[in-house]
């Protein structure tokens, strides 16, 4: 057949009906037309009918690439254009910033096999032949990483000469265990420094001596042991006693010891019965994305935002308060949901919903001293002092207190007194809030006891030479301790408490 099949028949775009060749068939329309070696009628059905494949002078060049299947690369290079090989550095560059990401957001090492991540890199660089390192290298550039920075933290630990460190035991999801054992230290830049020593996965008892001795293990493969001044953990007795035996001093986690003071307190005031059923009032709408739907429709009829509202969890600080607080904001869309929909559950009364405003309210106070001492950017010791004499204040009971919040507060004071009283005559936590210029005044401290706390601190300056004053050698110390007073500004140290002032603010 001339000229080469007269193109296959416009490149597939006709089919012989039989063997006789005489009859086509238009593959788009399923048409017939009679052939006799000539294209101008089919030409002008495509070019009327169906232009997308008309086979004109102007087009004849991509017609005829298209009988040739194109790979996805080149397909990809032909509709973005001219493609960009990036250099070698910076394919190393993106390599190294893979492996970052993983190990700082925890992400799987197969994502590296992931077509979608490989588009984005691609796009991003225009080099469309780039292909993603694999997994295997992630991970020995993942080791080597960690080398880099635990000899970076090595020698921040060298240079300090004192550590403190804090531990905690916990539990997976998966129910694993794991002991996390984390160090902070100021630097010679006198820039705080928090970094892990250790998530190591237990599969031993939680003994104290098996506490112990993880703790030493880790301090010792760190060579650190000998430099720690302190340790903070939780108030497990397992792990109070596991800290006992070593030579540094122990401080109970402040946060924790506010939480278990909640719990007895909550205890006294048969609120129980009312938090259980804001449990299953929570759990009705988190265990049905149908009722959830039916949620937030109801709030946006009443121009309240769209929020899943939180489950109380004993273990989550603070969760309580969030679960209160978020059930009342949305109150009225929860009363018309549940109004609603066909359920079992023992709905609120207004009494109860009363008695949910003024629990949260007095729990807030509590959830601002943990957010407080939570912070990892900075040094939350100075707080104590002043959060536990601003949480005694705000404990004292009213005239117009309920009975339940009267007893929580009496009850939130009593276990104050039994479990804070450590922490009111620890000298480090006066210190601590002495050197912060916003507690500086001691105010939270008896007048009479405010002497005491700055001739202790006298004494650690006389002992750092490049620190000590002038006048320290040339007065009494009594002199002194008024010199220093005026160096950090201080009031007169016998100035009586304004019992409006609030501290923590």
């Amino acid at each position: 057949m001339g000229s080469n099949g007269n193109q296959s028949i416009l490149n597939g775009a006709f089919i012989f009906k039989d063997e006789s060749k005489k009859l086509v068939i238009c593959k788009y329309c399923s048409k017939e037309f009679a052939y006799h070696r000539s294209l101008t009628t089919l030409q002008y059905h495509l070019n009327s009918k169906h232009v997308f494949f008309a086979t004109t002078s102007k087009n004849q060049s991509k017609i005829a690439s298209l009988s040739k299947q194109l790979t996805i690369e080149d397909s990809i290079k032909s509709q973005k254009g001219v493609n960009k090989q990036i250099s070698a550095n910076k394919s190393k560059e993106i390599t190294e910033a893979i492996v970052c990401w993983v190990a700082s957001s925890c992400r799987p090492l197969n994502i590296v096999t992931d077509p979608g991540l490989t588009n984005v890199i691609r796009t991003a660089t225009s080099d469309y032949s780039y292909n993603l390192p694999c997994q295997n290298t992630i991970k020995i550039k993942m080791q080597t990483l960690y080398e880099d920075e635990k000899k970076k933290k090595i020698d921040l630990i060298n240079m300090a000469t004192s550590i403190a460190i804090t531990c905690d035991h916990w539990s997976s999801m998966g129910n694993v265990s794991y002991l996390g054992l984390t160090c902070h230290l100021i630097d010679n830049n006198w820039m705080l420094n928090s970094f892990a020593l250790g998530v190591h996965q237990t599969l031993d008892r939680h003994t104290s001596d098996n506490v112990s001795t993880h703790i030493r293990n880790i301090a010792d493969e760190w060579g650190l042991f000998e430099k720690i001044f302190s340790i903070g953990t939780d108030n497990g007795r397992n792990i109070v006693k596991a800290v006992s035996s070593f030579p540094f001093k122990h401080l109970p986690c402040f946060a924790h010891t506010v939480q278990l003071i909640i719990k007895s307190a909550i205890e006294e005031t048969a609120f129980d019965i009312t938090l259980a059923k804001c449990h299953r009032i929570v759990g009705h709408f988190k265990h049905s994305p149908a009722n959830n739907m039916e949620l937030h429709e109801n709030q946006i009829d009443l121009d309240l935002p769209q929020e899943n509202l939180i489950q109380h969890v004993v273990t989550r600080w603070n969760s309580m308060y969030d679960m209160l607080r978020r059930m009342l904001k949305h109150k009225k869309a929860i009363t018309v949901t549940l109004d609603e929909q066909n359920h079992h559950l023992q709905t609120l009364t207004e009494r109860e919903w009363e008695k949910m405003e003024k629990i949260a309210d007095v729990l807030h106070p509590c959830k601002v001293a943990s957010e407080l001492l939570g912070g990892n950017k900075y040094v939350s010791s100075s707080v104590v002092l002043p959060i536990i004499c601003h949480l005694s204040r705000e404990m004292i009971i009213q005239d117009d207190d309920p009975r339940y919040i009267a007893l929580f507060k009496e009850k939130f004071v009593n276990e104050m007194e039994r479990r804070f009283n450590d922490f009111l005559n620890d000298s480090w936590l006066q210190i601590s809030s002495a050197l912060d210029s916003r507690f500086k005044n001691l105010s939270f401290i008896a007048s009479n006891e405010r002497s005491n706390v700055w001739q202790r601190l006298l004494k650690l300056l006389e002992s750092v030479p490049d620190l000590k004053p002038v006048s320290i050698e040339q007065e009494p110390k009594e002199a002194s301790a008024i010199n220093l007073k005026m160096v950090f500004n201080l009031p007169d140290l016998d100035e009586v408490d304004s019992p409006s002032e609030d501290e923590v603010s």
